[in-house]
This record gives C-alpha cells, sequence and structure tokens, in this order.
C-alpha cells in the first residue's frame, strides 16, 4: 500500500490532463483496480440493518445511517469508515453510499494519507463500476470528470464543481413532463376504490405516517409490498413508464376517496374522487414534477375515458399552457386537442436572443425578462413578454412564424376581455381608430376542479 502510495503521489505531477479518456488517467495516476470490486451492489435493506447493528453496539463511527435527505425521492446515505496504520502512514478509508428510492445511485470512495505531508483524493464511481470523478484536493487541486463510457468530459483546476450540475435534463423547459395518452389511460370510481381498498390490506393497520427516518425494516418491506403492486396496477396509466410508485397516503372516506403517490423520479401523483356542488362525481388525477415548477391534470368521464388533459407552470403570478391541452367526447374522440411544444416554433431560449438582439435596449444585457407567455391570436402564434430595460418596465410580442417583433405599438386582450371593452365591433374597425395593432387571444384555462 505505501508503494502504491508514492507511485500516485509521484505520477500526478506528471499528468497530461488534455484529451485523456479514464483508462489513461487510472493508470497514469496508479489507481488500484481493485477498486471496482469494492462496488458490490448492496441493497438498502442489508445496509439499513447492518447500520442498526453498529448503532446498537456503539459503533456509528464505523458505519451508519445518515437519514434522508429528499423524502420524495427516498434520497438517503449510508457511510463506512475504514482505519489503518502501515508503518508511518496513516490511511483512512471512507465509502458513501447514495441511494435513491432504495435504488444504489453511485458509491464513493475517499481515501485520506496523512504522513508527513497531508495529502487527500477520492474516487466516485457510476453503477456500472466505471469511474465518475476522481479529485485531488488538498495538493493539485485538480479534478477530473468522466462520462459512463469512461470519457473525460469535465476538468477543473482549484475548484471543484456540484457533480450534479454536469448531469442536465433536457427538455423545452428544463424539465421532462409526463406523455400523456388519452387512448391508453383509463380509470373509474370503483377501479380507484378496489386499488386504495388492496393497498390498506397489505398496509395492514401499519403506522406509515411518519418520517422515513423513524421506519423500522418491517415497515420498509411494507412500503415495498405497496410499491410493487400500485407499480404493477397502474402501470397501464402510461404515463410514466417503467417507474417505481411509492404510496404516500390514501382514503375511502364517503364521498371522496383519494390515494397520494411519489414516483421514483419525484414526481408527485394523485388520483381524486369526489362530490362536487352539484353531487356529481368527479375524478381527476394530477401529477406535479420534482421541483413542483409544472403540473398535469386529467379528468375523466364517467365512462373512465378522459375527458381532458391540462399541464401549465406552477407559477401564480404569470400562469403558462405547456405541454398537452385537449378536451375530449365520452367516446374518446377529440374536441381540442393541442400540444405546445409541437405547434410553436420558438423556444424560450430564442424568445431571449431575440429580444435581446433586437435593439429595444440601448445595452441588450440590461434586459430583465419578467415573464413570458404565449397564444394562439387573431393573427397567428405569438410571444408575448414583460421585460425592463435598465429598470423601466415594457412589453413586447414576437410572431412565431417569422421572429418579428412588436413593442407597445398594440394592445393584447383575452376574448372576454376584447368583449368587455369594445362589445362586438370588429378588431379592424378598433385598430383603425387606434391605429395600432389589437391581437386577441384564444385562451385556454386549466379547469382544475
Amino acid at each position: 500500500m505505501k508503494t502504491y502510495i508514492l507511485l500516485l503521489l509521484l505520477s500526478l505531477n506528471s499528468i497530461s490532463f488534455y484529451c485523456q479518456n479514464v483508462n489513461r488517467i487510472v493508470k497514469d495516476l496508479g489507481l488500484p483496480k481493485e477498486y471496482k470490486s469494492n462496488l458490490k451492489n448492496y441493497t438498502f435493506l442489508e445496509l439499513l440493518e447492518k447500520s442498526k447493528k453498529y448503532e446498537k453496539a456503539n459503533k456509528k463511527e464505523e458505519f451508519e445511517f445518515n437519514g434522508f435527505s429528499n423524502w420524495r425521492k427516498q434520497e438517503c446515505k449510508f457511510t463506512e469508515r475504514i482505519y489503518k496504520t502501515n508503518a508511518n502512514v496513516d490511511i483512512s478509508k471512507t465509502i458513501e453510499y447514495y441511494f435513491e428510492n432504495q435504488k444504489l445511485i453511485y458509491k464513493d470512495i475517499t481515501v485520506w494519507i496523512v504522513s508527513e505531508i497531508e495529502n487527500s483524493f477520492s474516487i466516485s464511481f457510476y453503477k456500472n463500476g466505471n469511474i465518475k470523478a476522481i479529485n485531488h484536493d488538498n495538493r493539485l487541486k485538480r479534478n477530473y470528470f468522466f462520462n459512463e463510457e469512461g470519457k473525460l468530459i469535465e476538468k477543473f483546476l482549484e475548484n471543484k464543481p456540484d457533480p450534479f450540475d454536469l448531469e442536465t435534463i433536457q427538455s423545452a423547459f428544463g424539465y421532462s413532463l409526463p406523455i400523456v395518452d388519452p387512448q391508453k389511460i383509463k380509470m373509474n370510481p370503483e377501479k380507484l376504490k378496489e386499488i386504495i381498498g388492496n393497498v390498506f390490506r397489505i398496509e395492514n393497520g401499519t403506522d406509515l405516517n411518519k418520517e422515513y427516518e423513524n421506519f423500522t425494516v418491517e415497515d420498509w418491506k411494507i412500503i415495498n409490498q405497496i410499491r410493487d403492486y400500485l407499480t404493477k396496477e397502474l402501470r397501464s396509466l402510461n404515463i410514466y413508464k417503467s417507474k417505481d410508485i411509492y404510496y404516500r397516503g390514501g382514503s375511502l372516506q364517503e364521498s371522496k376517496e383519494f390515494l397520494e403517490m411519489i414516483y421514483e423520479d419525484g414526481a408527485f401523483f394523485s388520483i381524486y374522487n369526489f362530490l362536487d356542488e352539484k353531487k356529481e362525481n368527479v375524478l381527476h388525477q394530477s401529477i406535479g414534477d420534482y421541483d413542483e415548477k409544472f403540473a398535469t391534470l386529467i379528468k375523466y368521464h364517467p365512462n373512465g375515458n378522459v375527458k381532458s388533459i391540462c399541464q401549465n407552470e406552477n407559477d401564480t403570478t404569470y400562469p403558462r399552457l405547456v405541454g398537452m391541452n385537449a378536451e375530449y367526447n365520452p367516446d374518446g374522440s377529440a374536441i381540442r386537442e393541442i400540444n405546445f411544444e409541437k405547434e410553436f416554433k420558438l423556444k424560450q431560449q430564442d424568445i431571449n436572443s431575440i429580444l435581446k438582439n433586437s435593439n429595444k435596449c440601448a445595452y441588450k444585457n440590461n434586459i430583465s425578462i419578467e415573464y413570458v407567455n404565449r397564444y394562439f391570436t387573431n393573427y397567428g402564434k405569438y410571444w408575448f413578454i414583460g421585460y425592463h430595460c435598465l429598470g423601466n418596465p415594457s412589453k413586447a410580442c414576437i410572431s412565431d412564424s417569422d421572429g418579428k417583433v412588436y413593442e407597445n405599438d398594440y394592445e393584447f386582450y383575452t376574448s372576454d376581455e376584447y368583449k368587455i371593452k369594445y362589445g362586438t365591433e370588429e378588431t379592424t374597425k378598433q385598430e383603425k381608430k387606434l391605429n395600432k395593432r389589437i391581437f386577441v387571444a384564444n385562451e385556454m384555462k386549466c379547469q382544475w376542479y
């Protein structure tokens, strides 16, 4: 081991850091291959039971459960510490196991080497055993990040970024919206009652209404039985395919049945059935993404077919429709079916770029965008933006077809707002009087209840 340490420290001085893959860097650093063999895929319950044994023996400094950092994804960590002394060199190794939804996401192995001069380096791994990152902080402060195939993708000197910053979700809004196919989704009150009843039978009076830190191993086994049942039973919804579904609560109260769940990616999912003010059954399911930035609502006809789909941003000040928005007849035929991400050609980043390069502000870097929305109008598809130039409020609209910018020389109304102000008079007549363009939006709204 001492020989290995010397080789490691010597090789760090002579490494060329450019255009090298992980195999070359591992070889040059002299990293031991046996680290891969340390990647045994322990299960969550195995490590939980181990941590309880160490806690009972008052040996938490050797192995401990560090608790949950995010209950939606069941994010948690276990820490194992190993101490050794070899001649005049003290070596300590810390292994951290990171889990989401009881699945091992990655494992960090950190080695501290203390002799006359303190040095430390750390290595983290992907689930497939390939190295994810190599960090050497105390001496050269050089850090390397690799993709799952072993290719060097990032190199940092002096400062080490959060590894999660390298993982981005690719979509128009930076998040993944649920994909909803109305032809494959079916739910009715009887099916909902059946599912909740079966969940309660598996639960069998066990108190699951507590923090994850307070769960026993037996509690987790029951939670996992419910997870397996819900995942199998609700897979036919075809919203989040092949993802596990975790139970969060339910009720079979008269006139109000509900089932609340969490997807393995942290999205919140609920199915409700209740009586409205007309004493009629209202059955719907809602989905909120991990950060609660977007929401999806699906309503059903009494025969179980989808009645409406609505997806929007959870912004109470300037809400915006996104993704799929549609209405259907009881027989499944479409009344209206619009996918905003397909209907509009421009994207958010295009709008930002067009506005900043439109010379509407003397200094384009001093434009601060307050809101962006998009509508189907009497002139076609348009984006409407509120922004500040050097602190002064202004507005603009941009054509989705050619990117032309209008600023202040227009008026914008929903169809209801236009009728209140101008009655039934045609927009063309009002435009001649005002000498400006009038946009009237065919507004679509999410009816949540």
